[in-house]
């Protein structure tokens, strides 16, 4: 019961788009592209299934990427310390994919998609090698203009 509380996404910010699981950001610097949306995706420990509460994000992070002036839709997939590190950048790459194809299922541009996977090399929550941690079995979806 634990994960699927957890699987609701982690914010950064801004409640008004709280109901989507998105947060949104005026964050630039000279010569940046703006972050406007940004939203984790997670996922079970080990697995690269997006759940049906994930997919409704995924979901609305596709309607914002259409909105004029998007740019680009970053999507990065990550991982705890479960495994080795080989095992667990493959697992990352399979998510990314994941979210990949659901935003494409669900109307999104494949011209925007920018996606890599960074294994267990960037956790959320720091942890000891070997530790489950939901909050880093995540893909990073971030909307640029």
């Amino acid at each position: 019961m634990r994960s699927i509380l957890c699987a609701v996404v982690m914010l950064r910010a801004v409640a008004a788009c709280a109901p989507l699981g998105l947060s949104t950001s005026a964050e630039s610097g000279p010569g940046d592209r703006e972050e406007v949306v940004s939203a984790n995706i997670v996922f079970e420990a080990g697995s690269a299934n997006i759940s049906v509460i994930q997919d409704a994000v995924v979901r609305g992070l596709a309607h914002r990427a259409a909105e004029p002036g998007v740019t680009a839709v970053r999507v990065v997939g990550h991982t705890d310390t479960v495994g080795s590190a080989s095992a667990n950048q493959q697992l990352s790459e399979a998510r990314a994919a994941a979210v990949v194809s659901a935003l494409i299922g669900h109307g999104m541009d494949t011209n925007l998609i920018l996606s890599s996977g960074r294994g267990e090399l960037d956790p959320a929550v720091a942890t000891a090698d070997e530790v489950r941690e939901i909050r880093n079995n995540r893909v990073e979806v971030t909307i640029l203009k």
